[in-house]
């Protein structure tokens, strides 16, 4: 209530109400399994990012109601000027992602990364962003990083956990231990030479390739192994 003194006549009291609209925003996930990624390589899932707030105004213009747009609670009316008959409450929403401060909470950060990491969504606004993983070579425990999106002017944060796994490239023989190719004479002219047979396995889901000029007295190799 604002009392309003008017000048030889009784006061007026002027009755003020606000929707105060704090900026926001949905995720179209909270939980990212990457899955195994192999090393080398980098894993990317799409994140949507919605700003879902547009707030909109009913208008009284010189005491004739002309625009009627539904906006809680119904009571709120604004008395503008005809230049501004059309005017929207724009309730942008900028966002930022940055690295958690305590060590405990930032383990997997440098294996995650958010694409873009900051930005303003106007009203009804979408942004599809890309989260990468990027597993690390040797590593075979599974990565979990926890993201806190932080809203200029909200006091509370949106969070998604990303997960994944990363799997090297690698290859087995069969057999295993040391290849014994028999008893020969040396330099013995004529003599054949002895052979022994091993077998290369890729245990991998996934084709790798070998470096042909790393075995190159093993005509028999295929490459890449599937």
């Amino acid at each position: 209530m604002l009392p309003l003194e008017v000048k030889g006549g009784p006061p007026v009291l002027l009755t003020l109400r606000a929707l105060v609209q704090i900026p926001d925003i949905t995720l179209s996930q909270d939980v990212l399994e990457f899955g195994n990624v192999q090393t080398g390589k980098a894993g990317v899932i799409t994140l949507q990012l919605h700003n879902y707030k547009q707030a909109r105004i009913v208008i009284i213009m010189r005491g004739e109601r002309r625009t009627s747009v539904p906006f809680p609670p119904p009571s709120l009316v604004f008395v503008l000027p005809p230049t501004l008959s059309s005017h929207r409450v724009q309730v942008p929403c900028e966002w930022s992602v940055k690295c958690p401060v305590e060590a405990s909470k930032c383990r997997d950060w440098a294996f995650f990364s958010l694409e873009p990491s900051e930005g303003v969504l106007e009203p009804g606004e979408k942004l599809n962003a890309r989260v990468v993983f990027t597993p690390a070579l040797g590593r075979e425990l599974p990565y979990s990083q926890a993201f806190h999106i932080k809203i200029t002017a909200n006091p509370k944060s949106k969070e998604f956990v990303a997960r994944g796994k990363g799997t090297t490239p690698k290859v087995v023989f069969d057999p295993p231990g040391p290849i014994d190719c028999g008893p020969i004479l040396p330099m013995f002219e004529g003599q054949a030479p002895n052979e022994s047979r091993l077998k290369m396995v890729n245990p991998c889901p996934y084709p790798i390739e070998v470096d042909p000029a790393l075995l190159p007295t093993c005509p028999h190799v295929s490459h890449p192994l599937a």
